[in-house]
């Protein structure tokens, strides 16, 4: 996972600006390189990294240094709950990884902890497009018991969990579908 996001995160902060945040909980954000990236490009973000405590324990090496000073490591799972306080949640590639029952379960969570305005960040691959049609992954979601969504998949979803959809960019790895907590 931290590999992959040294090729999907200059395509993500060249296509959004987080500036406009102050602080940004990254919920299932493993061990925090992308948390750490996005601080590293926003001098006055603070974050919240978020994820199972035992994924977290190694998170220390990676938010390190002046970022360590911006930057809250919290262990817990989203089944349960998500951390409270922020303007801004980004969630990169987790929903995916789930069928729809314990995505809504996932957002719901989510949802809780947002203030209303607050926005959510899915960074997601969206099928059906003519950047990203069905394909491989998509079947290998199925067998692992996942799944890749169309844009109305998400809608659905988020309609579902409190959320409304703002806009979807597209970036060269992926998509960053930008919420609005209602």
């Amino acid at each position: 996972m931290t590999q992959g996001i040294a090729w999907t995160t200059p395509a993500l902060l060249t296509a959004y600006d987080f500036s406009r945040f102050d602080r940004l909980v990254d919920v299932g954000g493993g061990e925090g390189a992308l948390l750490r990236d996005i601080l590293s490009a926003t001098p006055r973000l603070r974050g919240v990294l978020f994820d199972l405590p035992q994924v977290v324990s190694r998170a220390p090496e990676i938010l390190a240094g002046d970022i360590a000073a911006r930057c809250q490591i919290v262990g817990g799972d989203f089944f349960d709950s998500v951390p409270e306080g922020a303007d801004a949640y980004i969630l990169k590639g987790v929903i995916h990884d789930w069928p729809d029952d314990d995505a809504v379960r996932i957002l719901r969570n989510t949802r809780r902890a947002i203030p209303s305005g607050g926005t959510l960040l899915l960074v997601e691959g969206v099928v059906d497009s003519s950047v990203r049609p069905v394909g491989l992954i998509e079947l290998l979601m199925l067998v692992i018991g996942g799944r890749e969504r169309t844009e109305a998949d998400f809608r659905s979803l988020l309609d579902a969990t409190g959320f409304a959809l703002t806009r979807i960019i597209s970036t060269e790895a992926s998509s960053l579908i930008e919420c609005r907590a209602v």
